[in-house]
């Protein structure tokens, strides 16, 4: 893929999502600040002078014509000022069988995934805390909305779960755990930067993962910062060790990180520089979404080296973690806080499924 068409992609997709103006909420108010348009940008010809082309030739315009025909095209227009029908569902207690604790008891005290959906009442629930024990006997689970579904940056093989700090989303818990998946990244980069080296990848990959590391540090500091003036507080990151991986393990990972989740996290982020009603959120995105921009494509650049060191079969497995990792995303894109959009700039549930649905079109399938 040539330099820059993710980022022109991007910008297409976010042009076409957002209204033409939008008013103040009750009429009769001051319109939202207008976001300049990058069209000089929008229309410039696609380039590979670095080396991060990845063996492809698809240009924004390719992608664009693919994508903009579909879903977007057609679906209505985010409404800053409705009622909020994608509301965050409140946190709810739901009794735990004692028979199902393992032995050992649990490792943290917060979990997610397949534990929460077999217990909690609907896939709204992301994240679900203990189990402790219940006035009158038995085991009761708490399950809470995780605001940051689908998150940024990559995660490390390893990563912990954070524990939960509030029992709703709020602007300070997205950002407290926004911070928390930056600040995992700089493990996952510094990690990929010493198996490129130790594969004799090229060189220009090699900084490429050196350089994101160093973006990743810098946009922590950043979420952090916006994440405590909001009164949230990020937990801290633990990595479990890990062993060396082979060249179809790292395919894989960067595959479902980097070529799904933090290609789709970087044209969300394209989307809050742009929407979100907070001028502070607007300029700290504006720095967090070029950079994570460049990371979409180091890992589509990546993909293309691994796929010249693959054979048939491990580049079959590859392509299919990268469909499933998808499915996951837009399942994940169904449940997207409502009540956080117009603060943070995302797009709210509706249009976060045509985005993913665009993108899947474009790169995924």
């Amino acid at each position: 893929m040539p330099r820059k068409a993710l980022a022109r992609f991007f910008e297409r997709l976010v042009v076409a999502s957002l209204p033409i103006a939008a008013t103040a909420c009750g009429g009769g108010g001051s319109p939202e600040p207008a976001m300049p348009s990058t069209s000089a940008d929008l229309s410039a010809p696609a380039s590979s002078g670095d080396g991060l082309d990845g063996g492809t030739t698809t240009t924004a315009t390719d992608l664009a014509k693919s994508a903009l025909g579909g879903d977007l095209a057609g679906a209505d227009m985010w409404d800053a000022c409705d009622n909020n029908p994608n509301a965050d569902p409140p946190p709810v207690t739901v009794p735990f069988p004692a028979s199902d604790i393992p032995d050992m008891g649990f490792a943290m005290p917060c979990q997610a995934g397949a534990f929460c959906n077999k217990y909690c009442p609907t896939i709204q629930y992301t994240t679900c805390c203990g189990p402790t024990a219940a006035t009158g006997g038995g085991y009761e689970l708490s399950c809470i909305l995780n605001c940051a579904a689908p998150g940024p940056g990559r995660r490390p093989e390893g990563l912990e779960p954070a524990a939960a700090t509030a029992s709703a989303c709020a602007v300070g818990q997205y950002f407290a755990e926004a911070a928390h998946l930056e600040a995992a990244s700089v493990h996952a980069f510094r990690r990929l930067e010493r198996e490129l080296v130790a594969h004799g990848a090229p060189s220009s990959l090699v900084a490429g993962a050196r350089r994101a590391l160093h973006d990743e540090v810098r946009h922590a500091r950043l979420t952090r910062q916006l994440a405590r003036a909001h009164g949230g507080v990020p937990a801290p990151v633990r990595v479990s060790p890990a062993g060396r991986r082979s060249l179809e393990a790292i395919a894989v990972e960067n595959a479902v990180e980097g070529c799904v989740r933090e290609t789709f996290a970087a044209l969300l982020a394209v989307h809050q520089a742009r929407a979100a009603v907070d001028p502070d959120v607007r300029a700290a995105m504006a720095s967090i979404a070029p950079d994570e921009t460049r990371h979409a494509e180091l890992a589509w650049a990546v993909d293309g080296w691994l796929r010249t060191r693959l054979d048939g079969a491990a580049r079959r497995r590859v392509a299919a973690a990268r469909r499933a990792a998808a499915a996951e995303l837009a399942d994940e894109a169904s449940r997207m806080p409502g009540e956080l959009a117009r603060a943070v700039g995302l797009p709210d549930a509706t249009r976060t499924r045509a985005l993913v649905d665009a993108t899947r079109r474009a790169l995924w399938s």
